[in-house]
């Protein structure tokens, strides 16, 4: 599976972790902002990879 397959896949798990977490602590516990700025630093690579790709 290529890079980018599996950094999406990760995103998308980690999207439904973020949403679990945001229903069962709030916005503003400190496990929500965690896995939101995971989600940020993996849609940041992302974000890179396709650059590098065009």
């Amino acid at each position: 599976m290529c890079l980018e397959k599996v950094t999406l896949k990760k995103i998308e798990d980690l999207r439904h972790q973020l949403a679990k977490t945001v229903y069962a602590k709030g916005y503003t516990n400190i496990k929500t902002i965690e896995v939101s700025q995971e989600l940020d630093g993996l849609i940041n690579i992302y974000n890179s990879l396709k650059r590098k790709k065009n």
